[in-house]
């Protein structure tokens, strides 16, 4: 019984101990005590109120502890103690110390206000820590203030590196899109729009959900090294207009074994070949793959080099998005060789390195690629299927055309009743010796015609002597006699198509297309030219190309239009004369179909001013914006067919089959149509 009791009286102990400690720390941190705003949102240089009421007793000895405010709160009136007067349970009124201050507000933003200690004798108030909410003039109706800052900027980079930058607004109630969003200056190096960076992000305030939302965002290549500054941004959102600030990064050079390549980032690089046995005058495609994430807008992968044959063109294409580490994605370089030489040929792509952007930087590399494989000779019956894609002799055939509305002389044909005169005229009478109306179908097929002429016998042997040489293989031979042959006839599309076939078979890529185009642009809608450029695009693996402009013949256009306007006035001066219900209709039928062919004349006409170029083999690669700053971004292959969209000073933005869009210099171009052609 002594044991239990012994530890029912040490328990009791404890208990007490414990409450006494839980009031002296009571005592010590004080009552607490109310404090209120009046607002609780500021307009920057605006002031409010603070009170503080107590349950403390007025006192002629108080004491007022004030704390220290934060830089952007300035007390304007310092904390002061009066009575206030509540009402007990009984009715009574007892005086209690109450404590004003004001406090003037100099920025937007959420401040703080730390606790105020009020003594009077033995007591003293604690109030809890409060919350200020500064706002900017154009803020009034906003609870909360409304930011603009750049998101996670680094800073160091690499030289090369891409970087994303990404301006985003702070405080938002709703997920609200930018109007607009402008750069104040034009940074260092290659700056590319880059919209969907950067995820939102949500924050609890009170019981109220708040929006960090991306305004723009852009990826930044800085090109050399040093302390490199980005430009202040201007953004408007939600009616607003924000400023953000211009920062600064250093840019670190590269390792010198990496700057070849200029490529930062994580990377795997391929290297493939076509398949199959190979031939002395095949074309042999090399690709050249990286996949991965970094500056894949910028970086340079390694040329492979192919002994016994000449690179005749050369593409890129890519795929890739931007992300939190540059663009990811992937990226090929294609290298087009046509084999001149039989054996066993080596291959070989040189070594490639690049930079890690991990810590203190990674490099990596990856060996050399060395291949050989088989060659074998040429066919003797090849270079026969070559050559007798030729014209020969028939090239004087096919000049270029003549009748079309923009040769004026043949424009007399549509003055009122010219045909409908001259047909009246030949017709045949009876006891005349007119020609009939034979004539005059003749009359209007001739024009029709008129495309058609031959070259002197001189002019017509040569031709006949270089297509015979190309049977023979003596392709220099025939180049050299074709291009002799032009600077006599000029731009004759027959001689350009044949000129172009022997291009193709020695390897001049750019030139032989632009010249079988030119042909097709002075002479269009004829199919034997056609089916050669078909055929020598895919010679040369020149996929995705720019369709031929205009693909029908314009004569027959001009002749229908001609046509359509005679009988218009035809069936015009006959209505002046009789008047019944079938020429009524016979003259609204005249109407309509002149509309129609008058349309189909004005779309042939710009179809045939389309402006369209050949990509040279000596290019510089495709870049995304004109003049001088700029820099590489695409290559594109020898003999490449671009539609020419706009033009500024000497470059000129163009347009490939597959949609691709950027800017070029006119020395890297052929246009296909000239000012001076007279069509």
């Amino acid at each position: 019984m002594v044991e239990p009791t012994r530890r029912r009286r040490g328990l009791h102990r404890g208990l007490v101990s414990l409450l006494f400690g839980l009031l002296s720390i009571a005592v010590l941190s004080g009552e607490t005590a109310s404090l209120e705003f009046d607002p609780d949102r500021v307009v920057r240089g605006d002031r409010f109120t603070i009170r503080i009421r107590t349950g403390i007793p007025w006192n002629d000895q108080i004491e007022i502890l004030r704390p220290e405010l934060e830089g952007p709160l300035v007390w304007w009136s310092y904390p002061y103690a009066r009575p206030w007067l509540p009402e007990s349970s009984d009715g009574e009124t007892v005086r209690m110390i109450e404590v004003l201050a004001a406090i003037r507000v100099d920025a937007p933003g959420f401040h703080t206000i730390d606790p105020f200690r009020i003594k009077a004798g033995e007591r003293e108030a604690v109030t809890e820590p409060k919350e200020v909410i500064g706002l900017e003039a154009d803020e009034a109706g906003f609870p909360y203030p409304v930011f603009t800052r750049w998101r996670s900027v680094p800073e160091t980079v690499w030289q090369g590196q891409a970087l994303p930058v990404v301006l985003e607004a702070l405080n938002l109630q709703s997920l609200s899109l930018a109007d607009s969003a402008v750069l104040s200056s034009a940074p260092q190096g290659l700056l590319e729009e880059s919209p969907g960076l950067g995820g939102i992000v949500t924050r609890s305030h009170g019981k109220d959900i708040l929006y960090d939302v991306p305004m723009a965002s852009w990826i930044w290549t800085p090109g050399d090294p040093g302390r490199v500054v980005f430009p202040a941004a201007r953004v408007s959102v939600a009616g607003l207009t924000r400023a953000a600030p211009s920062f600064a990064v250093e840019v670190v050079a590269l390792p010198n074994e990496v700057l070849q390549s200029g490529a930062v980032g994580r990377f795997r690089l391929d290297v493939e070949r076509d398949e199959g046995s190979f031939r002395v005058g095949d074309i042999l495609s090399v690709r050249v793959r990286v996949e991965g994430e970094g500056n894949m807008n910028v970086l340079r992968l390694p040329e492979p080099s192919l002994e016994g044959a000449t690179l005749v063109s050369r593409g890129s294409s890519s795929s890739y998005i931007p992300g939190p580490g540059g663009y990811e994605g992937w990226r090929e370089d294609r290298f087009d060789f046509q084999i001149e030489t039989p054996g066993n040929l080596p291959l070989n792509v040189p070594g490639w390195i690049w930079l890690e952007p991990i810590g203190a930087g990674r490099i990596r590399r990856t060996e050399a690629y060395q291949e050989t494989f088989s060659v074998e000779a040429t066919l003797g019956d090849t270079a026969n299927s070559d050559a007798a894609l030729l014209l020969g002799a028939e090239l004087f055939r096919f000049g270029p055309v003549s009748f079309h509305w923009r040769n004026q002389f043949w424009l007399v044909m549509a003055l009122p009743g010219f045909i409908l005169l001259a047909t009246m005229f030949l017709i045949r009478r009876p006891g005349t010796q007119q020609p009939g109306i034979r004539a005059a179908a003749a009359m209007l097929i001739l024009p029709l015609l008129l495309s058609a002429s031959n070259g002197n016998p001189e002019q017509v042997e040569r031709a006949v002597q270089a297509a015979d040489a190309a049977y023979r293989g003596e392709w220099d031979t025939a180049l050299e006699t074709y291009r002799s042959l032009r600077l006599e006839l000029g731009d004759h599309p027959g001689l350009l198509h044949d000129l172009a076939v022997v291009e193709m078979v020695v390897g001049d890529a750019d030139r032989s297309v632009s010249h079988l185009r030119r042909a097709l642009f002075l002479r269009p809608g004829t199919r034997r030219i056609a089916d050669t450029l078909e055929i020598l695009e895919d010679r040369f693996v020149l996929n995705d190309q720019i369709p031929v402009p205009l693909i029908w013949p314009p004569a027959l256009v001009f002749a229908l239009w001609l046509v359509t306007v005679n009988a218009f006035f035809a069936a015009f001066t006959i209505l002046l004369f009789r008047r019944d219900a079938r020429l009524v209709l016979l003259f609204v039928s005249s109407i309509i179909l002149t509309v129609a062919s008058s349309f189909l004349l004005l779309y042939t006409d710009s179809r045939w001013r389309a402006p369209t170029a050949i990509v040279l083999a000596d290019s510089d690669p495709l870049r995304k914006i004109p003049g001088p700053l700029s820099t590489d971004w695409i290559q594109l292959p020898a003999g490449t067919a671009v539609e020419v969209v706009a033009e500024e000073g000497s470059d000129r933005l163009v347009r490939t089959g597959y949609g691709l869009e950027g800017w070029l210099n006119e020395d890297s171009l052929d246009f296909i149509s000239e000012e001076s052609d007279g069509l």
